[in-house]
């Protein structure tokens, strides 16, 4: 029987993870060096090779930060229509947020994660998984701003 040890994260303060934020956003090679460095730490012999993790974590942000901008976006103009068509609704606008909300909560408890991951993550599965959990996600921000600011009239 073979004894593996279990792997201590290094600990990090308050001010070390938004260095290494930051370091993430502008530039990562400096948090790669970083990762290399805390990785022959946690492993005590060399780092790991071949980690494009970072760059990985960086597109899924960018990726994100679009996906959310442009469901505010659409949302805010669809609130903003149905002010102009409809006017004042202390009901509609209501019911239309707490439908994003719970669209954003259906996609929240519905991804699948470990129990669906391969090693490539690039199976059908895999990407209709994160395809259907974003445009969920779009669809769930969309109706939370339109009924917000649809509030406003």
């Amino acid at each position: 029987m073979v004894h593996m040890t279990s792997l201590k994260p290094t600990p990090l303060s308050l001010v070390q993870k938004a260095r290494l934020v930051w370091l993430m956003a502008v530039s990562p090679e400096k948090f790669i060096q970083e990762e290399i460095e805390d990785n022959v730490r946690l492993n005590g012999g060399g780092p790991r090779q071949g980690s494009d993790s970072i760059h990985k974590v960086r597109k899924g942000y960018s990726s994100a930060f679009l996906w959310a901008v442009s469901a505010m976006v659409a949302g805010g103009l669809s609130g903003w229509a149905l002010g102009q068509l409809s006017g004042a609704s202390n009901f509609w606008d209501i019911a239309v947020s707490l439908a994003g909300g719970a669209i954003l909560l259906w996609a929240s408890l519905a991804l699948q994660g470990w129990n669906i991951q391969t090693w490539d993550g690039v199976t059908l599965s895999e990407r209709l998984n994160q395809w259907v959990f974003r445009t969920l996600y779009f669809i769930g921000t969309t109706l939370i701003s339109a009924g917000s600011v649809w509030s406003l009239f």
